[in-house]
């Protein structure tokens, strides 16, 4: 509390307002008029609840609260004003609210407009409110200053209002006969209460008071018109009209008669009440019981033929039966075993009676109902099976009536009420708490016969319409039905899906035996639980789609919208609406539970985690807690795609063929994620009516379209077929039309082999097959004349469908494409580099024709020089010298010969001079062409070393990117073993730098890495002095140098190692314990695998000869060394042996090789003893056993472990 004296706290002024607004909702429950602008005000105040709450919550900036306290208070007077507003509209009566609609829809506006101003005092910051509740703090506020008075309403107010002061005047100067029999006069008082009609009342005789004053007889003679009309219907005793304040008055027309107005004295409710005490003396004859009861009905106008109570009427009935003794007397009769049918029925009826047939039944009465237990009574009614068919439709009404109100959901589950409108349904079991179809679901139907205009048979017949007969039985079920959709939009979704209520609703469609009626109830409720993404995927397990669409061919209009509706529902993706109903899909799909995170000030309680999962698949909450909503809602559809039957999937390709356009794309995007099971693909493949649609949509580049076809072609039975369907389509779109191109894109998908499938025997078999399939529909000329096209699309479409047949087709389809004169074409295509690829999965231009090139080469020599001649021609030009490399490179591959054909082409020497000469940006490719082609080719390598090679290659290394100069490095290597003036150009230009440089710069990854180690090792052995140069380099890399810099230095020695003189060099120089130390080094394996490999070569080769050093004496011996034992002395065999325990298996694979070879001598074999190699190595060939290490590494292990035993 605030010290004496002192205004209230924030907290406590926040309470006070909420008080307010409390009152403003529930006064807008009880509106007569103006109800939907009571509605709206009721509306801005539960939504300002959150911001309330979060103010009371929150400890505002130091010198906020008062100002705080004062926006609060300005707010709370705006909310007093408005509920002053909405609680008027409870009693006012209609003549007045006809005479001031202006003024009282001015009061509404005025009252937004407080609020308006109240809510932008409120400063956000400084009462620290959470930033989603400023948000829609601003947009409560936009929303409010837009409200405006309409006046469009008033003018037809006005217009009703000069019919009536017309109606007044002829009566008041004897033109007229009487005022007020007419429809439009009694239409006023039409369902109004006793409160209103006594509140007009005071209004009209106060204005007429006022008019009479003023001599204003026009006016007071229209004023005592309406009072005349007003008066008769209240009640003049005052205690009377209190008890009788909320019953609706009845209105006599000519047609029908007033009812009698009870005594000024009489209470109806115990008049009611005694009548129903007889009916509960279970004593009395039956006869007696219904006697008792029946002038009750009667007077409730249920049964005409009955003398009704003289002192009730039906107002007077109805007022008694909102009595809560009462209405508990009506529950526990209907409740009884033993109350006779008939009077069952009339009870029900009364019961019924209550709900108005426009505004349903009033809050009140039906908070009584419920607290009599009437659900339990009318679900007990409903389920029971000597219940008579009428009693149960009756029951089934009212529940229908009390399911629109939200809270009483508990006790809805509790009467278990949907379990039993679901058995009313359908066909539904629970198996280990799960619900499950009890019978086997419907046949797939038919194909769907074409019956557009100009389409289908001669002799089509016309489908008989569905369960003809709407009998008590369709009736009763087309209730339950309309029950479910009722409860599908709140909180019960999860409640129906749990009890069986999608299964038992797609028991209905396409039901032969169900009425129209009730299909239609059934996909109307349906479109509204799929509104739930995770319904809609519990739907398509239950195929819901054949029973779709059996209506939308049924000829029925009706079935046929509302169809079409469920089915646009089922196929656009939503989220779940809740944890609880994605559980039972998750479940089914042994997938995780979609979590849901909390709302609102929840969200603030639990400091913004993860909403409940409902206790279920609680393993899975970590694994999609950080998913988004979109991703929930793709892995929902992904879901419904493997949920979906081959049954189904033939549905959605009947409903391709049905061409709908609001169809068309949905079906499309639900249909490639169907082809994940073969049945399904076989179905997609196997249709005749959906294919041709299918196929026309993939020649307008549909993706959907596109990606299904793809699909159904991962079985490798269907591609070739598929591959027939698609070539036949091309054929028939014509040469070189858009259409010819989007279809030769979706050859292309369909033919190219996934990533990492090249290898597989039998994927390459089955593109083998597509590919011949595609030549035998005469598929090769149209591509080819695609793959020429001046268009860079077009031309694309058709090098991408020709790519996968010249790769892994059949040396017939290869020459096939050879003789449609594709060579040209492709060349021209192979230095399109400019052209990106059509999309993500798509290969660009440029490098699909190099592809093809490369497929087409295999054909022949000759096909290959006429390619190389093609792609030669491009070498003039800077800007194609790239390309053309690339090609050229592309279709020689790994080939020999190959590469002397192209070395015949003239290519060596244009190389040569693009090196030379060529601009820095452009050496990458003719680089890496020009190493290739020295490396595979000799003739071409001697060739180069005599055309100076060697002095070209230099300034490659100083001009080029890494790329070319990585290329130029390995091609040194290469070209100076051609020749004694190679090594001695190379060096003279600084080439040992050059290379060095490279060396140190270039990633292991790169791939002429290995080649450039090569050329260094090769310039060392041919060049004499660059012998010390590169020994020191590498020594240095060996001893003191990064990863890389090891690395570099253990491969150069393994190259040393595999010649003579490298090998010289190797023990002249001393790099044998630089190589041993690198054994140890566990942070650089490859260098480690690298030293190992050069020590068991330097090893095997028998005695080497060392150069002689200088200064030695003229006649001097060289000294000759045994490499084997050296190595050993030295400590190979220790350092090899701990390389076994490396995680690498290169390397354990490079060690066991090395000291199998070491302990072929004595030295290394007691050298292995000595230092337990048997054991390591035993360990090696154990995990070889377990599958730990490959067979290689095991084999090798066990051969040293053979000479150590």
């Amino acid at each position: 509390m605030p010290p004496k004296g002192q205004g209230p706290s924030l907290a406590e002024a926040v309470r006070s307002c909420k008080k307010a607004a409390l009152n403003v909702v529930e006064a807008a429950k009880v509106a007569r008029l103006f109800v939907e602008d009571c509605k709206g005000l009721s509306g801005f105040a539960k939504r300002l609840t959150p911001l309330l709450d979060d103010l009371e919550d929150n400890v505002p900036e130091p010198g906020a609260e008062d100002a705080g306290v004062a926006a609060v208070q300005a707010l709370e007077v705006s909310l007093v004003r408005a509920h002053a507003a909405v609680s008027a509209c409870a009693t006012m009566g209609p003549f007045y609210a006809l005479m001031n609609e202006a003024a009282v829809m001015g009061e509404f506006v005025n009252a937004a407009a407080d609020m308006q101003q109240a809510l932008a005092a409120i400063n956000v910051k400084a009462l620290k409110v959470d930033a989603t509740q400023t948000e829609s703090l601003g947009l409560i506020m936009q929303q409010l200053q837009r409200l405006a008075v309409s006046y469009t309403p008033c003018n037809s107010t006005s217009q009703m209002l000069v019919e009536l002061r017309n109606e007044a005047e002829a009566l008041r100067t004897g033109v007229g006969k009487a005022f007020p029999h007419t429809e439009l006069s009694a239409k006023f008082l039409k369902d109004c209460t006793v409160a209103q009609l006594g509140s007009d009342v005071g209004y009209l005789r106060g204005e007429l008071a006022a008019a009479q004053a003023a001599r204003k007889h026009v006016e007071a003679f229209f004023l005592a018109q309406l009072l005349a009309m007003e008066e008769p219907l209240v009640p003049k005793d005052a205690q009377a009209a209190r008890a009788a304040a909320g019953q609706t008055v009845v209105v006599a027309t000519p047609a029908q008669p007033a009812a009698p107005e009870p005594s000024a004295s009489v209470d109806p409710v115990p008049i009611v009440q005694d009548l129903l005490t007889k009916l509960v003396n279970t004593g009395l004859p039956v006869e007696q019981r219904a006697a008792a009861l029946r002038p009750l009905v009667a007077a409730a106008g249920l049964d005409p033929g009955g003398a009704a109570e003289a002192k009730l009427h039906s107002g007077a009935v109805l007022y008694a039966l909102t009595d809560p003794e009462c209405a508990a007397k009506v529950v526990a009769l209907v409740n009884e075993p033993g109350t006779d049918a008939v009077i069952k029925g009339w009870l029900l009826a009364l019961v019924l009676s209550l709900v108005h047939p426009e505004q349903g039944l009033h809050p009140g009465t039906q908070a009584a109902l419920m607290r009599t237990g009437l659900p339990a009574a009318l679900c007990r009614l409903m389920v029971s099976p000597t219940t008579p068919p009428e009693q149960r439709l009756q029951a089934m009404a009212m529940l229908r009536v009390l399911i629109h109100d939200p809270q009483t959901h508990k006790l809805m589950v509790e009467a278990k009420v949907i379990h039993a409108l679901v058995a009313q349904v359908g066909d539904v079991k629970m198996v280990k708490g799960q619900a499950v179809a009890a019978k086997a679901a419907p046949a797939a139907p038919a194909p769907v016969e074409d019956t557009r205009a100009g389409k289908g048979g001669k002799d089509q017949k016309a489908k008989p319409a569905p369960g003809s007969e709407f009998g008590l039985d369709q009736q009763i079920t087309e209730l339950a039905v309309l029950m479910l959709a009722d409860m599908a939009p709140g909180q019960y979704k999860a409640d129906i899906l749990t009890a069986g209520g999608v299964i038992a609703l797609c028991q209905r469609l396409g039901d032969a035996a169900s009425h129209e009626r009730v299909q239609v109830a059934a996909a109307g409720a349906l479109s509204v639980l799929m509104v739930d993404g995770a319904i809609a995927v519990e739907a398509a397990r239950n195929e819901v789609l054949a029973g779709l669409l059996a209506m939308l061919t049924s000829g029925s209009a009706p079935m046929a919208a509302a169809a079409k509706k469920a089915v646009k529902q089922m196929l656009t993706p939503t989220p779940p609406t809740s944890a609880s109903t994605a559980a039972v899909v998750y479940a089914a799909a042994n997938a995780p539970v979609v979590n849901l995170p909390p709302q609102g000030k929840a969200a603030k309680l639990s400091g913004g985690g993860a909403g409940s999962t409902g206790g279920k698949a609680p393993d899975a909450v970590a694994a999609v807690a950080a998913k988004s909503t979109e991703e929930v809602v793709a892995d929902l559809f992904v879901e419904m795609g493997r949920a979906i039957s081959p049954a189904s999937t033939s549905a959605l390709m009947d409903m391709l063929r049905l061409d709908d356009p609001d169809l068309l794309p949905l079906v499309l995007k639900l249909l490639p994620l169907t082809a994940t099971d073969p049945n399904c693909r076989a179905a997609i493949m196997g249709h005749g009516g959906g294919m041709p649609v299918l196929l026309r949509e993939a020649g307008t580049s549909n993706a959907d379209a596109i990606e299904a076809l793809r699909r159904v072609a991962c079985d490798l039975k269907l591609r070739a077929q598929c591959a027939g369907a698609l070539t036949q389509a091309l054929v028939a779109a014509g040469a070189g039309t858009p259409a010819a191109a989007n279809l030769a894109r979706a050859i292309a998908n369909v033919g190219t082999l996934p990533a990492g499938s090249e290898r597989d025997k039998a994927s390459v078999a089955s593109v083998a097959a597509f590919a011949a399939e595609v030549m035998e529909a005469q598929g090769v000329p149209p591509l080819v004349a695609l793959a020429r096209s001046t268009d860079p699309r077009t031309k694309s479409c058709g090098v991408l469908a020709l790519r996968p047949m010249a790769m892994f087709g059949e040396l017939k389809v290869r020459q096939a494409i050879v003789a449609a004169d594709a060579l040209v074409a492709l060349a021209d295509a192979a230095k399109a580099t400019d052209v990106a690829a059509l999309d993500a999965a798509a290969v660009p231009l440029a490098q699909a024709a190099c592809d093809t090139l490369a497929g087409l080469g295999a054909v022949s020599g000759a096909v290959q020089t006429t390619i190389f001649s093609s792609l030669s021609g491009f070498m003039s030009s800077a800007s194609t010298v790239p390309a053309a490399c690339a090609a050229m490179l592309a279709v020689a591959g790994a080939s020999g010969e190959s590469y002397g054909l192209l070395h015949k082409a003239g290519v060596t020497a244009q190389l040569l001079a693009v090196l030379d000469k060529g601009p820095d940006a452009g050496l990458a490719a003719p680089a890496r062409l020009f190493a290739a082609l020295v490396a595979y080719s000799t003739e071409a390598a001697e060739a180069a070393c005599e055309a100076d090679a060697c002095a070209v290659l230099p300034g490659v290394l100083t001009r080029g990117d890494e790329v070319a100069r990585a290329a130029a490095a390995a091609a040194a290597g290469y070209v100076m073993k051609r020749g004694e003036k190679g090594p001695n150009q190379f060096a003279d230009r600084k080439g040992l730098n050059l290379l060095i440089d490279t060396l140190h710069a270039l990633a292991l990854e790169s791939p002429h890495w290995e080649d450039a180690c090569h050329a260094l090792g090769t310039l060392a052995a041919v060049h004499e002095g660059s012998r010390g140069d590169t020994s020191r380099t590498v020594k240095g890399w060996l001893l003191r140098g990064s990863v890389n810099e090891a690395t570099s230095g253990a491969r150069v020695a393994a190259w040393l190692s595999h010649s003579p003189k490298g090998r010289e060099i190797m023990f002249s120089d001393d790099l044998v314990d630089a190589l041993i130390k690198q054994l140890g080094n566990n942070a650089a394996p490859d260098a480690q695998r690298w030293s190992a490999d050069a020590l068991v070569h330097a090893a095997s080769a028998g005695q080497v000869a060392l150069t002689l050093a200088a200064g030695s004496p003229a006649g001097s011996a060289p000294t000759v060394i045994n490499p084997k034992p050296m190595i050993v002395n030295k400590g190979a065999v220790d350092a090899l042996v701990q390389m076994l325990a490396s995680p690498v298996e290169r390397v354990v694979y490079e060690a066991a090789f090395a000291l199998e070879s070491l302990c072929s001598s004595e030295e290394g074999l007691q050298a292995a003893k000595r230092s337990r190699a048997k054991d390591a190595l035993q360990g090696v060939v154990q995990a070889g056993k377990r599958g730990e290490v490959g067979e290689r590494t095991a084999k090798a292990a066990y051969g040293a472990y053979i000479k150590v035993m």
